[in-house]
């Protein structure tokens, strides 16, 4: 696996949205085909989605946080050419 995927899922598993986005973006600009980086990236918005669910189920989904999760997903998505259910587009 290469360094850069590795990278992003560790900081998926720390919560680091924002930062695994740009690493993966940076590192798809540099190489577009690279599978590795798409693969962890679809592992970004998994939790994403994980994350925008459980705050929608606990009536959290007016809020500003959820709002720049919502908006971090959509971004992310059309990256990984995937829908906001995670269906490949």
């Amino acid at each position: 696996m290469s360094k850069i995927a590795e990278d992003i899922r560790g900081l998926v598993k720390n919560k680091n949205y924002e930062k695994a986005f740009s690493l993966g973006k940076q590192g798809l600009e540099k190489d577009p085909h690279n599978l590795e980086i798409v693969e962890s990236l679809k592992l970004l918005t998994a939790a994403l989605r994980s994350q925008c669910m459980d705050m929608a189920s606990k009536k959290q989904d007016c809020t500003s946080v959820y709002f720049e999760l919502e908006d971090l997903l959509r971004t992310v998505n059309e990256l990984t050419r995937q829908d906001m259910y995670g269906h490949q587009v």
